[in-house]
């Protein structure tokens, strides 16, 4: 359809030829190189011209001279003449062309371009000859009429293949929608009975399920009495009469003495310091129940007691409008406890007292009073 003969310099000549911003192709005439001149120079291409109207003088001498062969008689066989390489590569009107320097010393030095036009397409064939060929044999009018047939025939076929390719590619396109079509009803066929069978097993699956709660049901309480019996771990033995008495005897001098503290508090306040001997009772079973226990030891009684009231006393600054009491309640021991935590000095009567610190009906001396009877408790 007019030839698309891109190279270097027919985009350099005509740039236009091919848009790169939106990648397209215009009509235009055939490029340079040795088939687009025998294009331009064919009386077969359709009346088209040469780049910029330029015509080389070499190659129209040659065409004038092939218009008196006597085989002018066959319009077919007038359209090919053929070309001296050499003379072709020796024009100064001649673009360069790195093709002509191989086509010689491959040995060729004849060339005959002959115009072919189908129903869909139209274009040249390009046919070489050495250039130790007889002139006059080749040059003959049967090999003319030949070689314009053999040039039709070329395309021909290459039209053909491509009214072929596009045959298979809308056959492909017709198995493909053919296959999605056949899909589609299987799909559905399966759906169907997928359908089917969920209506015909819903009654089973409705007693599967009730089953499968049963069991799952008993395995949950046989799990949680398995941990109630301590998960067969070993208890912990039992102490003797000996330790059992030094318990006894040591919770009961830690207990007097604070509760000794606490009547003298609230003699010299006026009731207003209560030392609240609730959480001290878990304190003295961990100092002298649980004696080994780290959240036992004097470190963490002390200073869980000091950090974690020091926290939870601080969010008593907060105003109620921006945090109200029961909400202290909640994010004060939060903060304490894991910050004792983080610090490795958990003590659990720490974490009961940062409750009640958040409430905020105690100040700094019941905390500094807290402390105190901490570090009294770990003396005995």
């Amino acid at each position: 359809n007019g030839g698309f003969w891109i190279s270097e310099f027919l985009e350099y000549v005509s740039p236009s030829l091919f848009d790169s911003n939106k990648g397209e192709k215009s009509r235009c005439i055939p490029g340079v190189g040795l088939a687009g001149m025998l294009w331009t120079e064919s009386s077969g291409a359709g009346g088209i011209r040469p780049l910029h109207g330029r015509e080389s003088h070499v190659s129209m001498h040659r065409l004038a001279s092939a218009a008196s062969l006597s085989e002018m008689h066959h319009p077919q066989a007038s359209q090919l003449g053929w070309r001296d390489l050499k003379s072709l590569l020796e024009d100064p009107d001649t673009p360069k062309d790195s093709r002509f320097d191989a086509y010689i010393a491959s040995g060729f030095g004849l060339a005959a371009g002959v115009p072919f036009e189908t129903f869909l397409s139209k274009g040249i064939v390009l046919f070489l000859a050495r250039s130790t060929a007889d002139k006059e044999q080749i040059d003959t009018v049967e090999n003319r009429v030949f070689l314009t047939c053999s040039a039709q025939n070329i395309g021909a076929v290459i039209t053909g293949s491509h009214a072929r390719r596009a045959c298979l590619i809308r056959k492909q396109k017709l198995r493909a929608e053919a296959f999605r079509k056949v899909q589609h009803g299987l799909d559905q066929e399966q759906k169907v009975k997928r359908s089917l069978r969920s209506l015909e097993s819903e009654s089973s699956s409705l007693s599967v399920t009730l089953g499968h709660w049963k069991r799952s049901f008993h395995r949950r309480m046989r799990g949680w009495a398995h941990k109630c019996r301590g998960g067969q771990l070993q208890i912990p033995p039992p102490m003797t009469w000996g330790e059992c008495f030094y318990t006894l005897l040591g919770c009961f001098v830690g207990l007097l003495v604070l509760s000794t503290m606490n009547e003298l508090a609230m003699d010299i306040s006026d009731n207003d310091l209560n030392l609240l001997i609730g959480p001290f009772g878990a304190a003295m079973t961990l100092l002298y129940g649980l004696s080994s226990a780290p959240a036992s030891q004097p470190r963490n009684v002390i200073l869980g007691q000091a950090v974690a009231g020091a926290i939870s006393m601080s969010f008593t600054y907060i105003p109620d409008s921006i945090m109200s009491i029961w909400m202290r309640r909640a994010v004060g021991p939060a903060f304490a406890i894991a910050a004792m935590v983080k610090l490795g000095i958990p003590h659990p009567p720490a974490g009961a007292h940062s409750v009640i610190y958040a409430s905020g009906d105690y100040g700094w001396k019941f905390y500094f009073l807290v402390v105190l009877a901490s570090m009294i408790s770990v003396v005995p």
